[in-house]
């Protein structure tokens, strides 16, 4: 069983959101691509279901960024999820990701990550400004015990 024309568009949409081929496209090219693309592959999906398909990727982005960043602060500080976002994790799942969060938060390319903070709107960044140098400072405390526990191995 293959996906259908809309799993087909779905990706093609998507692709052009994550991909640097598909940002580096200025939006005319990308439209004329996406239409040239979409009477190929997923001729069934018109133009309207395009347009919501577009809106709730959009909004979905949104949400999952800004879950993202909510469960981030979360797991690096002692503050708690608004209690929207409560709701949605139990404490094994906030537990999972706290302790993965931690394991690896010595990895995080923190150049990538500030060029990503620094692109945010103003409001946003003065938001999550205190949990990306909190998770900046954890990362260097970890970073700091890997030093001092391949030091003790050598």
């Amino acid at each position: 069983m293959g996906l259908t024309s809309r799993e087909k568009w779905l990706f093609i949409l998507t692709t052009f959101k994550v991909t640097q081929t598909g940002k580096m496209m200025p939006l005319k090219m990308q439209q004329a691509v996406c239409e040239f693309l979409r009477k190929k592959i997923a001729r069934e999906v018109n133009y309207d279901e395009w347009l919501q398909m577009e809106y709730d990727i959009r909004k979905l982005k949104r949400e999952v960024t800004d879950l993202m960043f909510e469960g981030m602060q979360a797991a690096t500080s002692d503050t708690k999820l608004p209690p929207e976002a409560q709701k949605m994790f139990n404490e094994l799942d906030l537990a999972n990701m706290d302790n993965k969060v931690r394991s690896d938060v010595s990895k995080i390319d923190f150049g990538i990550l500030k060029k990503a903070l620094e692109s945010l709107p103003p409001k946003k960044k003065k938001e999550l400004q205190p949990m990306f140098d909190n998770v900046e400072k954890l990362a260097g405390e970890y970073k700091g015990e890997e030093i001092e526990e391949d030091e003790g191995k050598g």
